[in-house]
Parts: C-alpha cells; structure tokens; sequence
C-alpha cells in the first residue's frame, strides 16, 4: 500500500490535533486546580483574619471586663475612704470649741459624705458625669468649686497643724520655779547698805 502526501499530511494534521487537544486539556485541568487551590487558600486566609479578629474582640472584651470589675472594686474602697475621713473630720470639728478650722472641717465632712453616697450609688460614671455637666454647663462655677476646695483644704490643714501646735505648746509649758530670796547673814540689828543714813559732806555756805 503506497503512502500519498496528502495522507501523511492527514495524518500529521491528526497528530497535531490530537496533541493540541491534550495541551488545552492539561491546560485547563492546571488551570482549574490552580483556581481551586488559589481558592482554598483565600479561604484559608480569610478563615485565619476571622479568628483572629474574634479572638482579638474576645480580648478586648475580657479586658474591659477585668478594668470595670477593678474600677467597680476601687470605686467601693474609695467611697468607703471618703467615709472614714469624713468621719474623722466629723469628730474634729465636734471636739473643739468652734472656730475657723472646726467649720472647714464641718464642711468638708459634709462634701465627703455626699461625694461617697454618690460613688457607692452611681460609681465613678456618676461623679464623673456630673463633673463633666457642671464644667460644660457653668464652667465658672466649676473652676470656682475647685478653687475653693483647695482653699478650704489649705485652710484646713494649715488650721490642724496651728491646733496641733497650740496643744503640744500647752502640754510642754513648764511653771518657772519659785525663787526664794537669800537670808541676811547679817547679826539682828545691824543695817544693810542700802538702809544706812547718808551722811553729807558738802559745806552749805557753799551755796
């Protein structure tokens, strides 16, 4: 059997073909499994950003937790600090006589107590809030609020120091010793010094 050109040709075509057609066909299965694996890797890229992102939330969430837990603990211990010194204060300015310290005193006895009723009721927000309301609505009586509350601290304190003084001043004054006046040892009848008669030696026609 004799093999024409055209049916090499054919043949060759065929080839050509059929090899084509295998390289789109590993082409295109390279192609789709290049996809799914790009695909699974987004998805685990995006699997990874979501855990991260929820344990990083779950975090923060466990840490404000922990924050408001302590400030709700230090909110407590404050307030009762603020009434044991108002206390405290409480019983100065009832021990004295009066006065300005004792009145500073009783004044700041009475501003502790309201501020730790209003820490045990409301906490830190409240006070807080308040604070923010008087200086955003009446900022200068605000800063006259805060202005005088130093000077009735320093007042006070400078008053507490000046009592303390006074009484350690009192309990340490000494009575000076009575002073006994010395004997004469002089014998009865004779004159001192001072009591003998003075005798002139001046010439009156001298004068």
């Amino acid at each position: 059997m004799t093999v024409t050109a055209n049916d090499q040709q054919g043949r060759a075509a065929e080839v050509a073909s059929s090899t084509k057609d295998g390289a789109a066909a590993v082409a295109g299965a390279t192609k789709a499994q290049a996809g799914e694996v790009v695909g699974a890797a987004r998805s685990e890229v995006r699997d990874v950003a979501d855990n991260a992102k929820q344990q990083a939330r779950r975090t923060v969430d466990e840490a404000a937790v922990q924050l408001r837990t302590q400030a709700e603990e230090q909110t407590v211990r404050l307030a009762h600090t603020f009434g044991a010194l108002a206390d405290e204060l409480r019983t100065m300015s009832e021990a004295g006589d009066g006065g300005t310290a004792h009145d500073l005193a009783r004044q700041a006895s009475q501003s502790l107590d309201r501020v730790g009723a209003r820490l045990a009721g409301d906490g830190v927000d409240g006070v807080v809030a308040d604070l923010k309301r008087t200086a955003r609505n009446r900022p200068g009586l605000f800063l006259l609020g805060a202005l005088g509350a130093g000077v009735a601290a320093g007042r006070l304190l400078r008053g507490t120091q000046a009592a303390n003084s006074g009484s350690a001043d009192s309990a340490g004054e000494v009575s000076p010793p009575a002073w006994d006046a010395p004997s004469s040892a002089l014998p009865p009848g004779a004159m001192t010094p001072l009591a003998a008669p003075m005798t002139s030696t001046l010439d009156p026609g001298q004068f």
